[in-house]
C-alpha cells in the first residue's frame, strides 16, 4: 500500500488539521488494528466489518459516511447527495414512482428515505449484514431487507431500478466486482435501469483493505452492449445510468 503525503492525508482525512489527536489515533486504528482484524488475502472480512462499523454507530450516518465528521456534517452532505441523486434521476428520466427497486448496500436507508418519497412500488434493500434491519424495518415497514452478499450470494427478483451507491468502492477484487454485477444484470427489468455511483479515482487512496477506487471504465466494460448515459457530479465522484439493450432512453 502506497503511503501517502502530508497533502493526500489532509484529502483523506480532512479532520488531520482540525483534530490532530483524533486524526492519530483514527489513522492507527484504521491503519494498523482495522487491517490486522478484517484484512485477508483476497480482500477483507466485509461482513465482519461493516456488522462492527454500522453496529457501532447504529442509525448515525457517521456510519456509512465519514466517521471524522460530526453527525451534522455527515446529515449535511446526505442531504446534498440525495437531491444530487434526485435531480440525477429526473434527469436521466429515470421514474422511482411506482417502481420496483433494488437497493444493493442499503446502510442505515438512506435511499430507502429517497424511493418511499418518490412513491416507489415496492423496495427491496441489500445489505451484507443485518445489524440495523430492525430499527429499519420499523422506520419503513412496507420494505422489504434482506441480508445477502451480493458480490458472492445470487440476488433473486426483477425490478426497475438497481442502485449500486457509496458501494462499488467497498468491493476490492475484479472477482467479486464481475459477481455484483451479474446479479446486477439478472435483476435488471428488460426496461430497467442501472445508477451506479462511484467514487473519484483522484482521492488517495487507490486502495485499503476497505477500499478500492475503480474507475468508471472497469465496471463499465462488465455491461456489454448496455447504453451508457453520461457521468454527472455525485458527491466526491460521479453518477452514472445504465440501461439493457432495448430500454428506452
Amino acid at each position: 500500500m502506497r503511503i501517502p503525503g502530508l497533502r493526500g492525508l489532509r484529502e483523506l482525512f480532512p479532520w488531520l488539521v482540525r483534530r490532530p489527536i483524533y486524526a492519530v489515533t483514527r489513522a492507527v486504528d484504521l491503519l494498523v488494528v482495522g487491517k490486522r482484524k478484517y484484512a485477508r488475502r483476497e480482500g477483507y472480512d466485509a461482513a465482519g466489518y461493516w456488522r462492527d462499523r454500522l453496529g457501532g454507530h447504529g442509525l448515525s450516518l457517521r456510519g456509512p459516511g465519514r466517521e471524522g465528521r460530526s453527525e451534522a456534517e455527515n446529515l449535511a452532505d446526505y442531504q446534498e447527495a440525495r437531491e444530487q441523486f434526485r435531480r440525477f434521476c429526473g434527469d436521466e428520466r429515470i421514474p422511482l414512482k411506482e417502481a420496483a427497486v433494488l437497493d444493493i448496500g442499503c446502510g442505515t436507508g438512506a435511499y430507502a428515505a429517497v424511493c418511499r418519497a418518490e412513491g416507489a412500488r415496492s423496495y427491496v434493500g441489500v445489505d451484507i449484514t443485518d445489524v440495523l434491519f430492525s430499527r429499519l424495518r420499523q422506520e419503513f415497514p412496507t420494505f422489504e431487507f434482506r441480508r445477502q452478499d451480493a458480490t458472492a450470494d445470487q440476488l433473486t427478483g426483477t425490478f426497475d431500478v438497481v442502485l449500486m451507491i457509496d458501494v462499488v468502492e467497498h468491493i476490492v477484487n475484479e472477482r467479486q466486482l464481475g459477481v455484483a454485477m451479474h446479479n446486477v444484470q439478472r435483476c435488471l427489468a428488460p426496461s430497467g435501469a442501472f445508477v451506479l455511483a462511484l467514487p473519484s479515482p483522484g482521492q488517495w487512496p487507490t486502495r485499503l483493505f476497505y477500499v478500492r477506487r475503480w474507475r468508471e471504465g472497469d465496471t463499465t466494460r462488465l455491461f456489454a452492449g448496455y447504453a451508457i448515459g453520461p457521468s454527472r457530479p455525485f458527491r466526491q465522484g460521479s453518477i452514472l445510468a445504465l440501461r439493457k439493450p432495448g430500454a428506452p432512453e
